[in-house]
């Protein structure tokens, strides 16, 4: 049985008065702000902010243990997750796996056998919609699949546990990956409430200034240093995840063979570059460039430019305001697709108190006090369940996707032989998803009151080797991601 962290559940209403809110942050730190404030150190090695490479060479050099490691984030897990509501679910297994690792790293490894993983011994937490097949409850942050069994592993979790992750826990995410419905806030979920942004948990409307997007509680946990990996904080330690999870997948074959073509065949670990940046021709869509942060933004532009790459400004995507319309049939093709793919997971699952997404509604519907349904709506799924939910239903929207990707930013693209785009924050994620194109995107700075700010690379499909070389060099050039610090759990309470 997988180890709930409800019992220690803050107050998250955000309608209740604020000052209760800081009250009990207040009270809880005085009884555990020694072990949040205090890291765990190894010789002069911190754990806090290591990334993969320092652990293993930490093991490698018998500094380290990861039954030491992951009784660190138990511990940590334990003092912040009441307040940011991150984790739903830690492994009760995690520490004998954790055991069993450092068992095998003291064995001797016959030269026949490939070498330890990258990942081996190190503690992830998954997103709370990928299958485990194990103690560990997978349920999209939703009370509907609570107790519900999966007949496998998902297959990113299956090349996870070979490549020797510890899996640590299962994080909170923006329920049903932020598809239920058009009130329900970035990071909430009925399992484990409203997440907390740890960069700005004393804002006076901290829910406004919550995390985005679905992943929530990985992007959360990874960044208040809870766990090693969901996400990651380091390009590097994103790409030795990516090596260990691309592939072909059996369960997924038509998407995973046709991207594998992609996959250099000795990983991507060679494209950390210091000098990436060298050559590479950045285009700049000033569309997306306005705003308080513009000035820190044509900073990193300088940067990129003294860094060797060339910068093509003041480009244009013609269709750009018809991509970002809902005429582009991008939301009528997430509806159909969404009500097909659940009903047909719902349906495959060993025992589920829900077998479809009409279930899964009328589930909500009659537990307003688990899924908030009073406050919180479910339009999003009404509408996936009003769709036909095949394929036929949604090659027109398809199409006209491809058209708009091939006219607006493939076409720029090509015209001006670039590698990547660059932009601010998430607003350029609509024009890759449309295209199945990828986007990397790594801390750009902070604003005043501590709310992080990205900039992302984007690129065409199978440019992940460019853009790994170009977020690299940058990362490395810049080193602007820092954690929370100590001092915003306590000042000011």
């Amino acid at each position: 049985m997988a180890i709930p962290f409800s019992q220690f559940r803050p107050i998250t209403s955000t309608t209740g008065p604020f000052s209760s809110f800081l009250l009990l942050i207040k009270l809880f730190l005085l009884i555990s702000v020694c072990a949040s404030l205090f890291i765990v150190n190894c010789h002069g090695f911190s754990i806090k902010e290591a990334s993969i490479q320092d652990i293993q060479l930490t093991f490698k050099n018998n500094i380290l243990t990861s039954r030491q490691l992951v009784q660190h984030f138990i511990q940590e897990i334990q003092t912040l997750n009441p307040i940011l509501n991150a984790v739903i679910e830690v492994n009760p297994d995690v520490l004998s796996q954790a055991d069993k690792a450092d068992i095998e790293r003291k064995m001797p490894r016959p030269s026949s056998l490939k070498p330890l993983g990258e990942l081996h011994g190190i503690p992830i937490l998954l997103k709370d919609n990928i299958a485990t097949k194990d103690k560990l409850n997978t349920t999209a942050g939703s009370f509907a699949l609570l107790n519900s069994v999966v007949p496998r592993d998902a297959g990113v979790m299956r090349k996870l546990r070979k490549a020797g992750a510890l899996i640590m826990g299962k994080a909170s995410l923006s329920e049903w990956s932020h598809f239920r419905g058009t009130t329900v806030p970035s990071a909430w979920c009925g399992r484990s409430k409203q997440g907390v942004n740890p960069y700005v948990i004393l804002s006076k409307i901290p829910f406004s200034r919550g995390p985005c997007g679905s992943s929530s509680g990985s992007a959360i946990s990874v960044a208040a240093n809870l766990v090693t990996v969901p996400m990651c904080k380091t390009v590097s330690d994103a790409v030795y995840v990516l090596n260990s999870i691309v592939g072909f997948d059996p369960n997924d074959a038509v998407a995973t063979s046709s991207a594998a073509k992609f996959i250099p065949k000795d990983g991507y670990s060679h494209y950390l570059k210091k000098d990436g940046l060298r050559g590479k021709r950045l285009g700049i869509v000033r569309i997306f460039f306005d705003g308080p942060l513009l000035q820190l933004f044509e900073g990193h532009i300088e940067t990129l430019r003294q860094a060797g790459a060339v910068i093509v400004d003041n480009l244009e995507i013609d269709n750009i305001q018809t991509i970002y319309d809902p005429s582009s049939g991008e939301m009528p093709a997430m509806l159909s697709e969404f009500k097909q793919s659940l009903n047909v997971y719902l349906k495959d699952l060993v025992t589920s108190p829900v077998r479809s997404l009409a279930d899964v509604i009328a589930f909500n519907k009659n537990n307003p006090s688990l899924e908030i349904t009073d406050v919180y709506d479910q339009n999003t799924m009404i509408d996936a369940e009003k769709t036909r939910g095949n394929e036929a239903e949604r090659q027109g929207a398809l199409l006209n996707m491809q058209k708009l990707d091939n006219e607006g930013f493939k076409s720029m693209m090509i015209k001006n032989n670039l590698d990547a785009v660059v932009t601010p924050g998430n607003s350029f994620s609509t024009v890759l998803a449309i295209g199945g194109h990828p986007g990397i995107i790594v801390p750009a700075g902070y604003e005043d009151d501590g709310m992080p700010v990205g900039i992302c690379f984007g690129g065409l499909r199978g440019s992940e080797p460019k853009l790994i070389e170009i977020a690299y060099g940058f990362e490395q050039i810049t080193l602007i991601r820092k954690p929370p610090p100590s001092t915003t759990f306590i000042s000011d309470v």
